[in-house]
């Protein structure tokens, strides 16, 4: 066993819970100056969300548009390719090529 001829003694009152109090104090302000920091960028970005939201819905609709006119356009490439099969006969049939 360990055996001293010193007393310990702590340090107690207002000196002693003032170094570890005011650092936890400074930890908390920081840390609610990192929440509060955090709210407002937040914030920010829920501010911006219609802004994106509509872009998005623009593109959205611009691609649906192009999509639609791309259908079209190949349903009326494979009509006239049709029509030219029923005109010139199937393809690989010489008999009723001109």
């Amino acid at each position: 066993m360990f055996c001293s001829s010193r007393p310990v003694t702590r340090r107690k009152g207002p000196s002693a819970s003032r170094g570890s109090g005011g650092r936890k104090a400074a930890w908390e302000q920081a840390e609610a100056a990192s929440l509060n920091r955090r709210i407002q960028l937040v914030e920010e970005e829920l501010d911006r969300a219609p802004e994106r939201l509509a872009t998005a819905l623009q593109k959205l609709e611009e691609a649906e548009k192009a999509a639609d006119d791309s259908e079209r356009a190949m349903k009326v490439t494979e009509n006239r390719a049709l029509k030219e099969e029923e005109k010139n006969g199937a393809p690989g049939n010489p008999t009723q090529r001109s």
